[in-house]
């Protein structure tokens, strides 16, 4: 099985990993803070169409293009699909949640204004839908399987407060309920941070992060939270091509 993986510096972790696994040859195509709206979609191809991610993309990948012949699957990492930031639903220090939130948010301390169902399911799939659908539509013209893999939750810090734990853990489930239903809906396979990567409900272990590269191979400064490393990349690989 050759799978081609596409996305923002996010695939970086995977690039790594895949240094360890040269057959198949699977290929990677990467460009910073690459966007769906950059990329068109053709009856035999994907093709990158804006000059500002096409460039990038050619010269840390060779290509701005994937011909769905050479591939059987294709796999998005990071960028149009975006992680669930803590403290999401929260303005200073109150949380915006629907009432049948109450069990979660039933200790002291916690400040809620409670909000509409429809408004906070709107909020929380904020651009997940579209982009969901457009992945559906990717994988009707490629008649390949598509997966979407979101970003990985930002590195827990010593130094970093986590969000209250139920009002996390009823984000989070209601955050991954809303993505694996759409990614159904749509024919898309998704898979989300592997389990054993994951603290305090909405962080990435520290360890998991260390030594994390960007796309050209340099190494993240210290203070890097947002992207993890190629061990992570090994955990998330084998999730991700067992899915397929």
């Amino acid at each position: 099985m050759r799978v081609a993986f596409i996305g923002d510096s996010h695939v970086a972790c995977l690039a790594e990993a895949l240094r360890d696994h040269p057959d198949p040859p699977h290929r990677v195509f990467a460009a910073p803070r690459l966007d769906l709206r950059e990329v068109r979609f053709e009856d035999e191809r994907l093709v990158v169409s804006s000059d500002r991610a096409r460039r990038p993309m050619e010269r840390l990948s060779g290509a701005s293009e994937i011909r769905y012949e050479e591939h059987d699957a294709i796999v998005w990492v990071g960028s149009v699909l975006g992680r669930l930031r803590p403290p999401s639903f929260r303005d200073g220090g109150r949380y915006h949640l629907p009432r049948r939130a109450a069990d979660a948010v039933d200790a002291p301390g916690v400040d809620v204004e409670w909000i509409d169902d429809r408004l906070f399911r709107r909020a929380l799939g904020a651009g997940v839908v579209g982009r969901l659908t457009r992945f559906g539509e990717l994988g009707a013209r490629a008649h390949r399987p598509v997966v979407a893999v979101p970003r990985p939750y930002l590195a827990r810090r010593s130094d970093r407060v986590a969000v209250a734990g139920p009002v996390a853990e009823f984000l989070r489930d209601e955050w991954e309920d809303l993505v694996r239903s759409t990614a159904v809906s749509q024919g898309v396979g998704v898979v989300l941070q592997p389990e054993e990567t994951v603290v305090d409900v909405l962080y990435s272990g520290d360890q998991w992060s260390r030594g994390s590269v960007g796309l050209a191979g340099s190494t993240h400064d210290d203070d890097d939270v947002d992207h993890l490393n190629g061990d992570y990349g090994a955990i998330l690989l084998k999730h991700v091509l067992s899915s397929i």
